[in-house]
């Protein structure tokens, strides 16, 4: 089984890291990245779901806290990263 999962974060080089971990686990299928929640939820609203959202705690705009409140329905897992 194949797991789902897109990331999100307001810093180009914690989205490469955590790309790269993602790409190195077996079983995980990084789908894509956002620097901000509000694209992320765009694009979540178009896909109805995925399995695991990584996500930054702060960001400007609306934090990682804020955001999760209106991600967790389009997620079975959401990380703090």
């Amino acid at each position: 089984m194949e797991l789902k999962c897109i990331t999100i974060d307001d810093e180009d080089y914690c989205l490469t890291q955590l790309e790269e971990l993602i790409l190195m686990t077996p079983g995980v299928i990084h789908l894509k990245s956002f620097n901000n929640a509000y694209h992320a939820l765009t694009y979540l609203h178009d896909q109805k779901h995925v399995d695991i959202v990584f996500l930054d705690i702060e960001m400007p705009q609306i934090n990682g806290i804020e955001a999760a409140k209106l991600l967790r329905s389009y997620c079975d897992f959401l990380i703090y990263s």
